[in-house]
């Protein structure tokens, strides 16, 4: 039993760091894509 509960904790940690810095990416792309459009809107003026 005790292994089995450690396995579930290192799997929920490892579960949580990618879904953070999934996370984190996702925000940087996000980030990227709204200075291009920004960029784009003011060549078009």
């Amino acid at each position: 039993m005790r292994l089995i509960t450690q396995n579930k904790v290192a799997v929920g940690i490892s579960i949580s760091r990618i879904f953070s810095v999934g996370f984190s990416f996702l925000s940087f792309m996000k980030r990227k894509l709204e200075r291009n459009s920004r960029v784009e809107h003011i060549k078009g003026r």
